[in-house]
């Protein structure tokens, strides 16, 4: 997570700079605040799972996760070799 925050604060950078080159009039006053309450909501939102997450694995480990895992593969591969059309569009 930590590690991600640089690189989407630089694809955020790319992205107003885009739209300012293209049309400035979208990043006015009031957009910019929808913006920044976006990115907050999102950082909080992000920060309470993160949190719900390690708190769960503190008690319950991967184990869950390792049969979810093993369930989900083993219907993949008999789909496969059964012939379904595994393409994602």
């Amino acid at each position: 997570f930590f590690l991600a925050v640089p690189t989407m604060l630089a694809v955020t950078v790319k992205k107003i700079y885009d739209i300012y080159k293209e049309n400035p009039a979208l990043l006015n006053g009031e957009n910019i605040k929808t913006y920044l309450v976006g990115n907050l909501v999102a950082f909080v939102v992000a920060v309470l799972a993160i949190k719900f997450f390690i708190n769960y694995l503190t008690k319950h480990g991967f184990k869950l996760f390792g049969y979810y895992r093993i369930i989900v593969g083993a219907i993949l591969l008999s789909m496969y070799f059964a012939g379904y059309n595994m393409v994602m569009a």
